[in-house]
């Protein structure tokens, strides 16, 4: 009681005031204090999910995890590909797959420098 009175003193009266540690206050009612029953695991459930240190570090393994996904999947070969159609003998369309510019066939470049 003299301690939440001490509070009150500091917060109330100048702290510089000649009379500030003889002040005192009389109280106009008396508290009332009920002993409650506190179900302590539940208690217990609240404190822990409501911990902001806790869902901070959650928080921060999640975002590791993430990057360590992603990290790994930068280790991966990139599959990306250009396809074209190059016309092949008698009409026939073969696919091919190229990375870069397509290359001319020896067939046709051959021609070319014979003209």
């Amino acid at each position: 009681m003299r301690r939440n009175e001490d509070r009150l003193r500091t917060i109330i009266l100048d702290t510089k005031d000649a009379e500030y540690w003889s002040t005192h206050f009389d109280l106009t009612e008396r508290p009332e204090f009920e002993a409650k029953a506190v179900d302590v695991e539940q208690a217990v459930k609240t404190a822990l999910e409501k911990r902001t240190d806790l869902l901070q570090s959650r928080k921060n393994i999640e975002i590791a995890n993430t990057s360590i996904r992603y990290q790994r999947n930068q280790t991966l070969p990139d599959l990306n590909g250009a396809g074209w159609l190059w016309p092949q003998r008698a009409g026939r369309h073969e696919a091919e797959l190229r990375s870069g510019l397509p290359r001319r066939s020896s067939a046709r470049s051959t021609k070319a420098s014979a003209r």
